[in-house]
């Protein structure tokens, strides 16, 4: 694996740089990926295939959605497991889960894209809240143990990226004793340092390594390297402002009084100019030679345009363009964190969620709050924007064998 992420990382970086090397580069690289995979051992699901077509989604909060408010079946995917439900806080309306339902939907009606044959959508959802590239690992082990995904989708790279870190000292300024400093774009000041970081941050080389190396664990993981039609479709970030309303220039996120840094037009154009970066790397990456077919980059930044923060409004109010926006902004619970809603002693009393809804699930800290962690996170029209994005990508893009081809022989009448 090592070898290969080296020979990966020195294509991408002549990529990059245009340098002529990158054809030697290139063919180095796939011939140790073809080596890798041929030494896999055969999955004992290689020559199985059942009425579903699996698909994993790995990545971060971006795919896996947060959780907020009290315990609840309806949203939460985990439910009602409260340590994966804290850990991961997957919900049901992430664009994901959407797109297994609508699948699913289709097909009991007769209705299912002609890519599917019929077939229904198994899904593996690994995305997790808060990971970064050294979570692959762990998500691929937890992938269905029999039957080896036909598709999957990655979210990655915000944390590493330093994106927490341009929220705490940009827009919230949440910790009330720290001292801040002037605001962007004022060198002295966090806000400053903090961009600062995150444009080293996408353009380094190990955050390239980190990208190459989420995909590259991905690619050759057993049960899909055995698989030559898998794909890995790779999402990028939006970003989050309209640089151009003047009122916004006014406009404040700051938690507390006294520290209301103001959304001025340079921070915001700095702040997408960060994610921008990222987004065109990922594209020179990924929509080339280098994975060929199997990585497609999909590019979701135009699905925001008029429902970012700071987009004109009626009356140019906060609220109105809160509301107008696809993207959550910090709120206040609706409801009291006491406990979590699966603590024992929390049923001994009588305060579980059906007969006290407003006790929100408890994950942690103040800040660990599903309302503190999910601001600047896809409302649920943006995860449905994305989904029929991606449909429209898989109906593209996925050709898969009508399920009478793919099981081995003797297993066609057993089904």
């Amino acid at each position: 694996m090592r070898s290969i992420l080296s020979l990966c990382l020195a294509f991408s970086l002549a990529l990059l740089v245009n340098r002529a090397d990158s054809n030697s580069a290139y063919q180095r690289f796939q011939e140790s990926l073809q080596l890798e995979i041929s030494r896999k051992e055969p999955d004992k699901a290689d020559n199985y295939t059942s009425r579903f077509i699996r698909y994993a989604a790995f990545g971060d909060s971006w795919s896996s959605g947060v959780n907020y408010g009290p315990a609840d079946q309806e949203l939460e995917y985990d439910y009602p497991n409260g340590t994966e439900t804290c850990r991961c806080r997957r919900v049901n309306e992430a664009w994901p889960v959407q797109l297994r339902d609508d699948i699913n939907n289709m097909t009991n009606h007769s209705m299912a894209p002609e890519w599917t044959h019929g077939r229904q959508i198994d899904l593996d959802f690994v995305a997790c809240h808060a990971s970064y590239f050294d979570a692959i690992p762990e998500q691929l082990a937890q992938l269905n143990d029999t039957h080896p995904p036909d598709f999957a989708t990655l979210m990655i790279g915000g944390n590493p990226g330093g994106f927490p870190d341009l929220l705490f000292n940009c827009i919230f300024w949440p910790e009330r004793s720290k001292d801040y400093g002037p605001e962007y774009p004022d060198p002295e000041g966090e806000c400053y340092k903090a961009v600062q970081r995150c444009n080293e941050n996408v353009r380094a080389q190990w955050f390239i390594e980190g990208v190459l190396r989420s995909i590259a664990l991905i690619l050759t993981e057993p049960r899909i390297a055995r698989n030559p039609s898998f794909k890995l479709y790779v999402l990028g970030y939006a970003s989050l402002f309209n640089e151009e309303d003047k009122a916004c220039d006014q406009w404040s996120f700051g938690v507390w009084p006294g520290k209301k840094p103001l959304l001025k037009k340079a921070l915001r154009k700095e702040i997408n100019n960060v994610i921008h970066a990222g987004r065109e790397l990922y594209d020179r990456l990924l929509n080339g030679p280098l994975f060929g077919d199997q990585v497609q980059y999909i590019d979701i930044d135009h699905l925001f345009d008029g429902r970012r923060f700071c987009e004109p409004t009626l009356n140019g109010t906060l609220q109105q363009q809160n509301e107008k926006s696809w993207l959550y902004n910090l709120e206040w619970p609706g409801c009291i964190p006491i406990m979590e809603s699966d603590d024992p002693s929390l049923h001994e009393l009588g305060l579980d969620e059906k007969r006290w809804p407003y006790f929100c699930r408890k994950c942690g800290g103040l800040l660990e709050y599903g309302e503190f962690v999910r601001p600047f996170h896809p409302k649920p029209p943006a995860h449905l924007a994305i989904k029929d994005l991606f449909l429209q990508k898989l109906a593209e893009t996925i050709s898969l064998d009508p399920p009478d081809k793919l099981r081995p022989k003797g297993l066609q009448d057993e089904f």
